[in-house]
C-alpha cells in the first residue's frame, strides 16, 4: 500500500516541509499531481535532490591531513543516519494521518449504495420526485467518485 496525500498542504505536514517548499520542488521536477502525491516517491526525490547534496566535495579536498578527512567523512555519514532517522520517525509520526485513498473509496461506494436503498423506500411511501435533489446530489458525489476525485480537505 502506498500512502497518498490528497494536497500539498498534507504532503508537506506529512515529510516535515513548508508547503511553499514543497511547490518549489513540485516547479523543479519532483514527482506528483493534485490530488495524488505519493509520500514514498516524493521522499525518495527529496533525499536524492534536495535533502542531501554533496556540500562537502570542495571542503574535503581542501584538506591535506587524510585523518582530519577521514574524520570529517565519519562524522558527515554519522549525521546522514541519523537525519534519515529523523525524516523516517517523522513519516512513521504522520502514517496515522494518511490513509489508502482505495479504502476510502469503497467505504462510499458501500455508503452510497445504503443512500440508494433509503431514497428508494422514501420514494415508493411519497412519490418518485420526494428525493430528487438528495438524488441528485448522490449522483454528482458517485461521478466524483468513479472519477477519481476525492479531497478530503476541501
Amino acid at each position: 500500500m502506498s500512502l497518498v496525500a490528497a494536497s500539498q498542504r498534507q504532503l508537506a505536514e506529512t515529510i516535515g516541509i513548508c508547503e511553499r517548499t514543497f511547490a518549489t520542488w513540485i516547479q523543479e521536477g519532483c514527482p506528483g499531481s493534485p490530488r495524488n502525491y505519493v509520500v514514498c516517491e516524493i521522499i525518495e526525490w527529496a533525499r536524492e535532490n534536495k535533502w542531501y547534496p554533496e556540500t562537502d566535495g570542495e571542503l574535503l579536498d581542501s584538506i591535506d591531513d587524510e585523518k582530519l578527512k577521514r574524520e570529517l567523512i565519519r562524522e558527515r555519514i554519522e549525521k546522514l543516519r541519523r537525519e534519515n532517522q529523523l525524516a523516517d520517525f517523522k513519516i512513521g509520526e504522520r502514517d496515522a494521518n494518511l490513509v489508502d485513498v482505495s479504502v476510502i473509496r469503497r467505504f462510499l461506494a458501500e455508503f452510497s449504495g445504503r443512500i440508494r436503498s433509503a431514497i428508494s423506500t422514501i420514494e415508493k411511501k411519497h412519490g418518485n420526485d420526494s428525493c430528487s435533489p438528495i438524488r441528485g446530489a448522490l449522483d454528482i458525489t458517485e461521478k466524483e467518485l468513479n472519477g477519481g476525485v476525492i479531497d478530503c480537505n476541501d
